[in-house]
C-alpha cells in the first residue's frame, strides 16, 4: 500500500473533519450548530471577498476594468488604449477571468472581453470618490460636481467616458480633455494637435 505524505494526510483529515461538521450542522437543528454554520458561511464569504479584491489590487488591472466598464474590447484595442504589451494584457486578463471579474465572448473572428457584472463600474466609481474625498487623489480636482452623465468622448479612441470618474485628464489650450486609459492620454500629450 502506498504511503500517504504527512501533508496530504493532514489535509485529508481536515477535509473529513469539516465534512463531518457540515453534515452534523445540516442534520442538527440546535441553535448552537446553526450559529456555527452561519459563522462558517461568513468566513467563506470573506475569503471570496479577499480573492476578488486581490485580483483587482493592481493598477493595470483596475485600468483594464475601467476600459471594459465603458465597452467590451479586444486585446488589440486594450493594447491601443492602455499602452501595455500584449503579454501584459493577456496576463492581467487571465487573473481577472479566473476570479470571474471579466468574461470572454467570441464575436465573429475576434474575442471580446467584457466585465462580468455592471456593478463593477459602480464599485470603481465609489472607490474613486472615496479617494477623492480623502484627498488621496485629485478629484480631477474641480470636477467633483460634474454628474456621471452626460458622457463625453475620448479624443484619441472615441470611447465615451465620464468626466467625474475619468482617471486621466489633460488641459490643453484652455480646454480639459478626458481619457479612458493611460495609453490614450500619452498619445494625446505627444501630439495634441492631431486630436484636439
Amino acid at each position: 500500500m502506498r504511503e500517504i505524505s504527512c501533508g496530504r494526510a493532514f489535509r485529508l483529515r481536515g477535509f473529513l473533519y469539516f465534512y463531518a461538521v457540515w453534515i452534523s450542522g445540516r442534520l442538527t437543528v440546535s441553535g448552537e450548530w446553526y450559529i456555527f454554520n452561519i459563522l462558517n458561511m461568513s468566513i467563506l464569504t470573506y475569503t471570496l471577498y479577499a480573492k476578488l479584491l486581490k485580483a483587482l489590487a493592481n493598477q493595470k488591472r483596475i485600468e483594464i476594468m475601467r476600459v471594459l466598464g465603458n465597452r467590451c474590447s479586444t486585446v488589440s484595442e486594450l493594447i491601443h488604449m492602455t499602452g501595455m504589451t500584449q503579454a501584459n494584457i493577456s496576463q492581467h486578463l487571465q487573473v481577472l477571468r479566473r476570479e470571474g471579474a471579466v468574461v470572454a465572448k467570441r464575436n465573429s473572428k475576434e474575442i471580446m472581453y467584457c466585465i462580468s457584472h455592471p456593478q463593477y463600474v459602480r464599485l470603481l466609481d465609489h472607490i474613486h470618490e472615496i479617494l477623492a474625498d480623502r484627498k488621496s487623489i485629485k478629484p480631477l480636482m474641480r470636477h467633483s460636481h460634474i454628474p456621471a452623465a452626460p458622457m463625453i468622448v475620448d479624443p484619441v479612441c472615441g470611447m465615451k467616458v465620464s468626466p467625474k470618474h475619468a482617471a486621466f485628464a489633460h488641459a490643453y489650450k484652455r480646454s480639459t480633455y478626458y481619457f479612458c486609459a493611460s495609453g490614450c492620454k500619452k498619445k494625446f500629450v505627444k501630439n495634441p494637435e492631431k486630436y484636439a
